[in-house]
């Protein structure tokens, strides 16, 4: 699942694994002109057009609720930090997914310059809180992921 930015990203990890795999890719472009396709036989699209990528709402995260996952399925989310967060919330505790069986990285931020505004505004004391949950090392990382995004999330970043 990808964004115009994740693209190539999303496009090599098909052409790595198509062959061994059933691998589905749905991204998100500004236009038709936009895609790009993975040297990857049997590879299957689901082209999201006109939606995302900084200029309209996203629809990747409803195309993901309408997709079949089972135990069986992986999946890769390369797309813009926000709607990242809501897809892994969705991904882990929506859909009850292991953190094994998803990967989610946020490739760019929309309004980059508001939200860093905002992340300095908040102060080292932000920042010192954070570094202290990512350095007990008796917590689960995912568990310490969820609490940072929390966070981020009532802090309006």
């Amino acid at each position: 699942i990808a964004d115009e930015p994740g693209l190539p990203a999303a496009l090599r990890i098909a052409e790595q694994t198509a062959a061994a795999v059933p691998t589905l890719l749905v991204l998100e472009v500004r236009g038709e002109e936009n895609r790009l396709f993975a040297e990857a036989p049997g590879a299957e699209y689901q082209w999201l057009s006109g939606t995302g990528n900084g200029h309209k709402p996203s629809q990747l995260e409803e195309a993901l609720r309408r997709l079949a996952i089972d135990d069986d399925t992986y999946v890769w989310v390369a797309t813009e930090g926000r709607l990242n967060r809501s897809i892994r919330k969705l991904l882990r505790h929506g859909l009850g997914m292991r953190a094994t069986h998803y990967k989610c990285i946020a490739y760019w931020q929309d309004e980059a310059e508001a939200w860093r505004a905002r992340y300095d505004e908040l102060g080292p004391e932000f920042r010192e809180q954070i570094r202290a949950l990512w350095e007990n090392e008796e917590r689960d990382s995912e568990e310490i992921f969820d609490d940072v995004q929390r966070m981020y999330e009532v802090a309006g970043l």
